[in-house]
C-alpha cells in the first residue's frame, strides 16, 4: 500500500479551524454548567439550561419605558430576535422593538458575589458586538444565580453601568452539590 503525504499550509489549516468554529451549530454545550468555586464547593447550572426554550424578565426603566431581557444558561436563547438567535442572551425595547444581543460567548463561571458558597455568577460577554458606547463596551450580563428552594425565581434586573446587565435570582441548582453549604434563600 502506498502513502500520499499531503501538504496544508499552517494558514490555511488556521482557515479552516476558525470556519469550523462559525459555521458550527450553536446547541446546548454539555457539562458547560460544571463549576467548581475558589473554597472548593461545586455546581452543576446544567440542569437550568432549557433546550429550545429561556427565560424572560423586565427591567422598567420608567412607569413608561422597559426592557424585556430573554437568557438561557447553556444553550441559545429562543428569542424573538431571528438576527441573534445563537446568543444566549437578548434585550427588547418596548419602545422600538429593536433586538439588542447582550451575551455571547465566552461564558465564565465566577464566584457569587456574596462568598463562594453562595451560588455562581454567570459572565456572557457579546464578543461581536462593536456598536455599544461607539464600539469602545462590549455588552456584558451577569446573571447572579443564589442557592434556592424552587428550579428557577428572579429577583430582578438591572443596568448597573452602560453596556453591563445583571439579573439576579436563586435556583435549588445553585446550591453546592460539595463543598461548603451555605444558602441565600429564605
Amino acid at each position: 500500500m502506498m502513502m500520499t503525504k499531503i501538504s496544508v499550509s499552517f494558514p490555511l489549516l488556521c482557515f479552516v479551524a476558525a470556519l469550523l468554529v462559525v459555521i458550527a451549530p450553536r446547541g446546548a454545550l454539555a457539562g458547560c454548567g460544571n463549576f467548581t468555586a475558589s473554597d472548593g464547593s461545586t455546581y452543576n447550572l446544567d440542569p437550568l439550561t432549557l433546550p429550545g426554550g429561556e427565560y424572560s424578565g423586565i427591567e422598567n426603566v420608567t412607569a413608561t419605558h422597559s426592557y424585556t431581557y430573554r437568557w438561557n444558561f447553556c444553550a441559545p436563547a429562543k428569542t424573538a430576535c431571528s438576527a441573534f438567535s445563537n446568543y444566549r442572551v437578548t434585550q427588547t425595547g418596548d419602545q422600538n422593538g429593536a433586538c439588542i444581543p447582550c451575551g455571547y460567548e465566552p461564558i465564565s463561571f465566577s464566584d457569587h458575589p456574596d462568598g463562594p458558597s453562595k451560588g455562581v455568577l454567570v459572565t456572557y460577554i457579546n464578543s461581536l458586538d462593536s456598536t455599544c458606547s461607539s464600539g469602545q463596551l462590549r455588552r456584558t450580563t451577569h446573571i447572579i444565580v443564589g442557592c434556592g428552594t424552587t428550579d428557577w425565581t428572579l429577583d430582578g434586573i438591572s443596568e448597573p453601568s452602560m453596556c453591563v446587565y445583571e439579573i439576579a435570582g436563586r435556583s435549588k441548582h445553585a446550591c453546592p452539590l460539595s463543598g461548603t453549604k451555605d444558602s441565600l434563600s429564605a
